[in-house]
């Protein structure tokens, strides 16, 4: 199984239901029963999207099922939406079950190129807060 996210317009007019097909964005790593869209939001440059049920490794090594990620996507000057980077939960936090990705939230403030996104894992009764550090174009855990 693999899912994909279908983004419509509805604002064309194009079909009978008002629905055209924008884009479909593949699940980034394919695993079986990821639930890739358990969660999505977005703001007008950058889109996160939850996929809690995929597998993940601890610190130590020791894979464990159902840890969860989220798929980070960047609209590009032609509007589509390009794959930009995956955020999983700290090694040292990783656990069965934890869900990371079940619910997601994204805010970049008007005129500011810095991006924090927050990230739940309600198996594991935590929120990590990441925010990106736009010179690198690395994400920071910040909480």
């Amino acid at each position: 199984l693999k899912a994909d996210i279908h983004i419509a317009d509805n604002g064309d007019g194009v079909s009978p239901e008002g629905k055209v097909q924008y884009q479909v964005i593949n699940g980034h790593n394919h695993e079986k029963m990821a639930r890739m869209g358990a969660a999505i939001a977005y703001t007008p440059g950058m889109m996160i999207v939850g996929s809690d049920q995929t597998s993940g490794t601890d610190s130590d090594g020791n894979k464990f099922n159902n840890v969860g990620c989220a798929h980070l996507y960047k609209r590009s000057s032609s509007g589509s939406w390009d794959f930009f980077e995956t955020l999983s939960p700290p090694p040292g936090d990783t656990k069965a079950n934890m869900n990371f990705g079940q619910s997601v939230a994204i805010n970049m403030p008007y005129g500011r190129e810095d991006i924090t996104v927050l990230v739940g894992a309600p198996g594991a009764a935590a929120a990590y807060v990441y925010t990106l550090k736009p010179i690198t174009a690395s994400w920071i855990l910040k909480a």
